[in-house]
């Protein structure tokens, strides 16, 4: 299932299960999260859930979870990826994967990223 929610805002209810599966999934032995971070083109600016961290007496969980930015062809961020910069947030990427069908690369360029989150032709066969 996809973790890229796109939320607007904080949700204490969804805070909540995402602590709880960090805590308790996989019958009590914790888990990972893994969330996209945005793409907004935006810095300093990660979205929900990406976002959260969580205080005393939990904040070991913050280790759990993951965030994913979207690079280009080239390896480097996408333009459109959101992103924090070295002290901008508490926050940081984690990691970066290819991004979707077009993804524009660090120099403003469309590359072409096979994918295989869409069906069809799309994801399956360069055109």
């Amino acid at each position: 299932y996809s973790n890229s929610y796109g939320l607007e805002c904080n949700h204490s209810r969804v805070s909540t299960n995402i602590l709880n599966i960090l805590k308790r999934g996989r019958n009590d032995k914790g888990s990972i999260m893994v969330y996209a971070v945005g793409n907004e083109s935006l810095t300093n600016s990660i979205i929900y859930p990406a976002n959260l961290t969580f205080s005393y007496p939990d904040e070991a969980y913050n280790k759990g979870i993951i965030r994913v930015g979207a690079s280009g062809s080239d390896d480097l961020k996408s333009n459109y990826s959101n992103y924090s910069s070295s002290n901008g947030l508490t926050v940081s990427v984690d990691v970066v994967a290819p991004g979707g069908k077009f993804s524009e690369g660090s120099n403003g360029t469309l590359d072409y990223i096979a994918t295989t989150d869409l069906s069809g032709n799309l994801g399956e066969i360069p055109r």
